[in-house]
């Protein structure tokens, strides 16, 4: 039996037309490729940059509130939350993966990330689909950043400290 609800999709991202909703720093064309919004870019740019250099999410959520700069619904109020879900968005650098979630119970709506023991469903993914707003490689490393972050490491680099004894004092 076809899940009918779901074909349509599959057809989509078969035939190479994966769903893009709105995001901060693109905006739509007419035929619903995204492009560059030059009044977003700069802050998704601002957010990465100031994550690289260390700001925490919180801090960048407070200077985006300072700036008065507007998330894509048009508010002022930033979260560190939020900073997190653009900072984690591959379409930034000019990707797209659909199907990173999926719903194995219609009745629940409960979705679960496809991926691990629970891959059921194929992923799409299109690399360069989009201009990026941001590097590969700065997108890369923010990531890196952010998975150290959650294992509760500050930076990429070892702590640096004096040695007080021995030979290399």
């Amino acid at each position: 039996m076809v899940n009918i609800g779901r074909f349509p999709i599959g057809m989509r991202l078969d035939n190479g037309i994966p769903l893009t909703p709105k995001l901060l720093g693109y905006t739509h064309d007419s035929e619903g490729q995204l492009i560059i919004n030059p009044e977003e870019a700069p802050t998704v740019k601002l957010c990465f940059f100031m994550y690289l250099y260390g700001y925490s999410t919180q801090q960048i959520a407070d200077a985006l509130i300072a700036l008065g700069r507007k998330s894509y619904l048009g508010n002022i109020k930033w979260t560190a939350g939020g900073i997190v879900q653009i900072l984690r968005n591959e379409r930034h650098c000019g990707d797209v993966i659909a199907h990173k979630t999926w719903t194995p119970n219609f009745l629940t709506h409960r979705s679960v990330k496809n991926e691990g023991e629970n891959f059921k469903k194929p992923k799409y993914i299109k690399r360069d689909h989009h201009e990026s707003i941001i590097s590969r490689d700065d997108f890369i490393a923010v990531q890196q950043l952010i998975a150290f972050s959650d294992r509760g490491r500050t930076g990429m680099l070892p702590q640096i400290h004096v040695v007080d004894k021995g030979a290399l004092r």
